[in-house]
């Protein structure tokens, strides 16, 4: 910031919430995959 450089800071509550439909469609069509999104999501917390 000292140096000009511009932050930007994000919700991300609004990110994790907009993603959710994709993480669920992606679990229904690629097997395995509802699990491993599980187990990412499962860091988060």
């Amino acid at each position: 910031k000292q140096a000009g450089m511009q932050i930007n800071e994000v919700d991300k509550e609004a990110f994790v919430a907009a993603s959710k439909p994709i993480y669920e469609e992606f679990g229904k069509e690629v097997p395995g995959a509802k699990e491993l999104i599980d187990r990412a999501t499962a860091l988060r917390q």
